[in-house]
């Protein structure tokens, strides 16, 4: 594995391991979503796909309504938000303390999305969603990592890119 991270670092020239990794983590997300019918472990079976379309319902409304104390009970303790706008353009990251802190603040959140899952993948332990999310003004595609924890599903990553919509 270490040979292929040199070969990214020599063809895309990164600067920061940082960058390096969300090269990596944004190679391996379509590995997340294919369909090998052969590997039980990550088939989709229906009560878990079913918990996790309305995990990501759930995060979104909470989102969308500033609800602080729903989030605090849905994200895992090292949650990550990794946010862009635009192809190409370097990430903002953001840890769960900021996040939380950004919605009381008012900053972020605030309004209504309409969400649309399109992919739903589950193991033992781990899962991930692709979702869109979609408000007057802009659209949100993410990427929604899962960890399970204590029976029951929490909120490990989101991985989002923010596109303004025309008006």
């Amino acid at each position: 594995m270490q040979s292929a991270f040199r070969k990214l670092h020599r063809y895309f020239h990164f600067t920061s391991p940082r960058a390096m990794g969300l090269m990596a983590l944004a190679l391996a997300v379509p590995a997340l979503f294919a369909q090998d019918k052969g590997n039980t472990a990550m088939q989709n079976t229906e009560p878990k796909t079913q918990a996790l379309q309305q995990m990501i319902h759930t995060f979104a409304q909470a989102s969308d309504r500033r609800e602080v104390t729903t989030l605090e009970a849905i994200l895992h303790p090292a949650f990550r938000v990794v946010f862009t706008t635009q192809p190409g353009a370097a990430p903002t990251l953001l840890d769960r303390a900021q996040y939380l802190q950004l919605m009381r603040d008012g900053k972020i959140g605030g309004a209504d999305r309409k969400v649309t899952v399109s992919a739903v993948s589950a193991g033992e332990g781990f899962a991930s969603a692709a979702a869109r999310m979609v408000r007057p003004d802009a659209s949100f595609q993410g990427v929604y990592s899962f960890i399970e924890k204590d029976g029951r599903w929490l909120l490990l990553q989101e991985a989002v890119q923010m596109t303004v919509l025309a008006k």
